[in-house]
């Protein structure tokens, strides 16, 4: 940084907020198990995340972001709706946090939902035979109709509770978790209009459950959900090899990140390739050190691929479906 990046008497000036947190005893007080600090000459950013990190520092005129790319990834916010007859839940979600949210319109179990005045409870009556009166004249039907009747005050409930959530979040997209005893969860599936519903559920009576618990059991849902994600993607990755649909030698893959046309880009969470993509030039210049650089390929890469909205996995090296620092799949 000194000498190389800035002048040697503003070193110590650019890195006092740095300084300053090192003695911030309020900031620390709330830790997690990583830590990453962004410092430029305007602000620091801090991102705690939940899993380790290996200790680095990169100097650069870009973040270094690759080893926050799954913690990040998993830390993503989302939603859980909690059901029963007597109570709903709404929350956002994200790492060790759950909040409940205040939704308009969203009924507070199914009494709160229905005008029980104009419900039907039971069986219902018509006269057999206009001329007659009584019992005799009338002819009753319905026997198992309470469980009918249970189950359309459920749709209705549950048409309700749809509503809200459509017009409170509907336009968000993140993942939705159903917390509810699994006999429910269908006949709710039926009605809801919500993209971001996904297929697991955190089954559970929704109304017993601490928000603790709730959290745990809709955390590993949308972990799982997640975790089918990146396999279907390394599938269609695969399915899509050597065709030109893919990328998968370092400059193709540098360059269609460049272009817009990475679609989903793969990462070994190990990568590090020294050197600078001219877009004029059309031409990647490799720098031979990987202890001293400040142009990082993979870095760059990402960062492209990102800007033009396209998702990163960071994997592991068992994970990667190439022996390849990144691979990619095209949009065209």
């Amino acid at each position: 940084l000194s000498g190389h990046w800035l002048a040697a008497s503003d070193t110590a000036k650019f890195l006092d907020p740095v300084t300053k947190l090192v003695g911030d005893s309020e900031f620390w007080q709330h830790t997690e198990e990583g830590l990453g600090l962004f410092l430029c000459a305007d602000q620091l950013r801090t991102w705690r995340v939940a899993t380790s990190l290996k200790e680095n520092v990169f100097v650069s005129d870009r973040f270094f972001v690759l080893p926050l790319i799954s913690s990040v990834g998993n830390q993503q916010p989302f939603y859980v709706l909690s059901l029963s007859r007597n109570e709903t839940g709404f929350y956002e979600a994200a790492g060790q946090r759950i909040q409940r949210m205040e939704v308009p319109g969203m009924p507070q179990g199914i009494k709160d939902a229905l005008d029980t005045a104009s419900v039907d409870r039971g069986s219902q009556v018509h006269a057999a035979n206009p001329q007659k009166a009584g019992k005799q004249g009338a002819v009753f039907h319905g026997q198992g109709g309470k469980p009918e009747t249970s189950k359309r005050d459920l749709e209705h409930y549950y048409r309700q509770v749809n509503q809200a959530v459509i017009d409170f979040a509907g336009k968000d997209g993140r993942p939705m978790v159903l917390a509810c005893v699994a006999d429910q969860a269908p006949l709710y599936r039926d009605v809801n209009t919500y993209a971001g519903l996904i297929d697991e559920i955190a089954v559970g009576s929704a109304d017993r459950l601490p928000e603790k618990e709730l959290l745990s059991r809709a955390s590993a849902c949308v972990a799982a959900h997640r975790q089918q994600k990146l396999e279907a993607a390394i599938d269609t990755y695969r399915s899509q090899a050597h065709t030109t649909r893919s990328a998968a030698e370092l400059s193709d893959v540098v360059k269609a990140a460049h272009n817009g046309q990475v679609d989903r880009l793969f990462v070994r969470q190990s990568a590090l390739v020294p050197g600078e993509y001219s877009a004029e030039a059309l031409a990647i210049d490799y720098q031979a050190s990987t202890e001293d650089f400040d142009k990082d390929l993979v870095e760059t890469t990402i960062a492209q691929t990102l800007q033009q909205r396209g998702q990163v996995y960071a994997l592991s090296d068992d994970q990667m479906p190439e022996d390849a620092a990144m691979v990619a799949t095209l949009r065209y």
